[in-house]
């Protein structure tokens, strides 16, 4: 096996990760949702029980205003959820 160093595979991870990242942003995109929304989507459809916004926002790093924003447009603009 070809020995590699750290800052090579580091550069390597790295960039994978951005085109990852990139193929989602242009998914979310296609079907017009903000990449939180589509993430929460995705989440909530994999998840093996509900998600609350505070499991979301552990689960999706990012702040709980983030979480209720995109929950509120999906609910207000795509009708895609019905919270209690």
């Amino acid at each position: 096996m070809e020995s590699i160093h750290f800052p090579e595979f580091l550069r390597a991870y790295n960039w994978l990760y951005k085109e990852g990242n990139a193929i989602y942003h242009r998914l979310a995109g296609h079907f017009g949702l903000s990449d939180t929304a589509f993430w929460i989507l995705y989440s909530l459809r994999e998840a093996d029980h509900p998600l609350n916004q505070a499991e979301l926002s552990a689960i999706l790093c990012t702040s709980k205003q983030t979480v209720n924003s995109a929950l509120k447009s999906l609910y207000t603009l795509y009708d895609y959820l019905a919270l209690p």
